[in-house]
């Protein structure tokens, strides 16, 4: 499994921990996106923008997510708020949406070769490596 992620959603992370945490100095948020983003080689996922706007969510916010993830080819949506990804709107991309604790709790049903992208906190995919 691979960890994978896009800006927006970094964005989207970082800025929920600043509003969570105030204490928490800007430079020290710019430094911790700069640690997750060379974490992992090859982690940001780039040209998913142009698929956004033809997509349908529950909530359009999150459909850059969405989008990301057919990009890559995932298989599955880990996150929080499954209400946000109903199975009938990601089905058709061969995309299920999964909560975090599912998938520590099994990890065993995914093979060796799949990677999973997660976003710091709350979402990710997995897609089955070329």
């Amino acid at each position: 499994m691979q960890a994978k992620w896009t800006q927006d959603i970094l964005d989207e992370a970082l800025g929920s921990l600043a509003r969570d945490r105030p204490d928490i100095a800007p430079e020290k948020l710019t430094r911790l996106r700069e640690l997750i983003n060379s974490a992992i080689p090859d982690c940001l996922v780039t040209g998913y923008e142009p698929l956004i706007e033809g997509l349908k969510l529950p909530d359009p916010k999150d459909r850059h997510v969405l989008a990301a993830a057919i990009k890559i080819g995932a298989q599955v949506i880990v996150t929080a708020n499954l209400k946000h990804f109903p199975a009938e709107l990601i089905a058709p991309w061969n995309i299920e949406a999964k909560s975090p604790g599912r998938l520590r709790a099994r990890p065993d049903q995914h093979r060796r070769q799949d990677r999973v992208r997660l976003r710091p906190g709350h979402r990710g995919l997995t897609r089955t490596a070329p």
